[in-house]
């Protein structure tokens, strides 16, 4: 086609449904197409010839006209639906929002800028539709979460009350089995009892799910501590004439391997007693990785625990805590673990460390998770030394912010990397230069395959729907270096250096005419060009016009 037959390029862009815009290089619009009459109410003839402001609100009018002039500067193709928030003008007044994609077109005659603009108020109107749905699946899925976890935790206190009697009615059978005759009628007596709390259990769990919580009361009472813990159950050890090995081969032999082992008579007040270990766990071969990072870094702690004793070790509780636990250390995490005698069983811990800061020790202890044992102490608790920096901090405002990741995130999901601003977001951006569809997208309302992972070579742009903004927390550990692949043209990359460095420095020996950076004041666009002489910041998003393919090396 030859573009200077005007009427044939009129005929083009009346075919096209979307609203067709031509402006001159001074910012003048020269052609205009039917659906723009009928989306901003001008005719024709009134917007021939007018500066393209005539369709931006007023506020934004002033700052569009040195916008519009970086752009004649460097022009290039602008997809449309990008982070930008734009609205129209129309005849009456009134304001919408707006999707615009810009396109430069040289002709014989002059440069000139094609806008193709479509009325975004529907796809705003579904977004918000959207963003509402997904708040009340996040309030429905909290909920779920609270049910699973008052399940979690019946389950386990039901577990707890029922185990205890079981436990007793298996002691009472072997005595009766293997014990004093003269003894079996109390010993009957007494499993009659638990058999009658077992009952108890059974109908109290029965009620317990057709209760009505509204109506809800609670009563209290005496509790009978010989049904929870009775003296038989305590000292019916055979120890009358035996020394210590004797007593304990006793009462391994009546399966009391459970409890501790009691020296002296039993019928004497005050009760002479001595208690030796049924465990002997080990904790060995602690890896802690890493063991120096940011703030909202993953820990991982592997280790063996190992059963040094003769006969099984059950419900041994093995802890991740912060500092060690015998002068008062904080429990991060908890396993409870079966551990056959002679035998070792590998257990891997995570730690999230956001919110943590410090020089510390991580330590995995062994213990028993019931209170009948004891565990020897001589090598159950291993102990590794961290260092943990302050978490760096990013503040956002309102509305869109262009950023990146300074330090390498221990997981690249998305979701994981902004934990502490969930809720105060909903999309993210990212731009891959040289793709046949550049723009990637995360929406927090419908999460789906575009945009899934980040890394500190991105640069990206989030939307913040928090009133006055937030802060954004970055964790992980720092990089070496970080190897940024630049197209020809416009790239979005982060900046992942440890401190400020001066812009011609950070590019040095890289072929690059321009930079442009975040400026919250820039609305709509929100991006200023930066100057060679000023300094480059961590955290910052960058958009950088690359003259030819290469890589650009950040040292941290």
């Amino acid at each position: 086609m030859n573009r200077t037959n005007a009427d044939m390029q009129q005929e083009l862009v009346e075919l096209l449904p979307d609203a067709i815009v031509v402006v001159s290089r001074d910012g003048r619009i020269v052609r205009v197409n039917a659906p723009v009459e009928t989306l901003f109410g001008y005719s024709r003839a009134e917007l021939l010839g007018q500066p393209i402001e005539a369709l931006i609100p007023e506020r934004y009018r002033e700052r569009h006209v040195e916008q519009r002039a970086a752009y004649a500067s460097n022009p290039y193709v602008r997809p449309m639906r990008g982070v930008l928030k734009l609205y129209g003008r129309r005849q009456d007044g009134s304001e919408f929002p707006v999707d615009i994609m810009l396109s430069p077109l040289d002709t014989e005659e002059d440069s000139m800028v094609v806008a193709v603009i479509r009325d975004a108020t529907e796809r705003k109107r579904a977004e918000e539709t959207l963003r509402h749905q997904r708040d009340e699946l996040a309030k429905a899925y909290e909920q779920l979460r609270e049910l699973d976890r008052l399940q979690s935790k019946f389950i386990s206190d039901v577990s707890h009350e029922l185990r205890t009697p079981v436990a007793n009615l298996h002691l009472y059978l072997s005595l009766l089995e293997r014990g004093k005759a003269d003894k079996r009628q109390h010993y009957l007596a007494i499993l009659k009892e638990q058999v009658a709390r077992l009952v108890n259990l059974v109908e109290d769990i029965t009620d317990v799910s057709h209760l009505e919580l509204d109506n809800l009361t609670a009563t209290f009472g005496l509790v009978d501590l010989n049904a929870v813990a009775h003296p038989d159950l305590l000292f019916s050890r055979l120890t009358d004439g035996r020394n210590l090995a004797e007593s304990f081969g006793a009462a391994s032999e009546l399966l009391l391997s459970w409890m501790d082992v009691i020296v002296g008579d039993p019928k004497f007040d005050p009760y002479d007693l001595a208690y030796v270990p049924d465990l002997e766990v080990s904790v060995a071969n602690l890896t802690i990785s890493p063991t120096a990072a940011v703030s909202g870094a993953l820990f991982t702690a592997d280790a063996f625990v190992g059963n040094l004793g003769n006969y099984p070790a059950e419900n041994v509780s093995v802890s991740l805590f912060r500092g060690d636990p015998r002068t008062g250390g904080t429990l991060l995490s908890r396993q409870v673990v079966t551990v056959d005698y002679g035998l070792t069983s590998p257990l891997a811990f995570e730690w999230d460390s956001l919110g943590d800061s410090g020089s510390f020790d991580l330590c995995v202890f062994a213990d028993s998770a019931d209170d009948f044992f004891e565990v020897s102490e001589a090598n159950n608790i291993a102990c590794q030394a961290i260092l943990l920096d302050p978490a760096l901090s990013l503040p956002l405002v309102e509305g869109w912010n262009l950023i990146s990741l300074p330090l390498v995130p221990s997981r690249p999901d998305l979701p994981w990397v902004f934990r502490s601003i969930a809720g105060d977001y909903d999309l993210v951006r990212a731009f891959s230069a040289g793709t046949v569809e550049p723009w990637r997208l995360h929406d927090s309302a419908r999460p789906g395959p575009e945009l899934l992972a980040v890394d500190p070579a991105l640069g990206l742009w989030i939307h913040v729907t928090r009133p006055g903004g937030t802060t954004l927390l970055v964790g992980g550990t720092e990089p070496a270096t970080t190897s940024i692949p630049l197209s020809p043209g416009w790239n979005l990359v982060g900046f992942p250096a440890g401190g400020p460095r001066q812009a011609a420095v950070a590019f040095v020996g890289v072929p690059v005419s321009r930079v442009e950076t975040f400026d919250p004041a820039g609305d709509p666009y929100r991006l200023r060009p930066v100057g060679w002489a000023e300094d480059l910041m961590p955290g910052q998003g960058l958009w950088v016009r690359a003259d030819a393919a290469t890589t650009w090396v950040v040292p941290y």
